[in-house]
């Protein structure tokens, strides 16, 4: 089950517009802000 759930990823991310996203620092960064405050119980 796992590998069909990774396989349709990979290929949605394909099919995205801009194409799969390289994680840099920036990027890393902008995940850091969004989660900033949200705790998980």
């Amino acid at each position: 089950m796992l590998r069909l759930f990774l396989d349709f990823l990979t290929r949605q991310a394909f099919k995205a517009p801009g194409g799969p996203v390289a994680c840099t620092e920036a990027t890393a960064a902008e995940d850091e802000e969004l989660l900033a405050g949200v705790t998980v119980s």
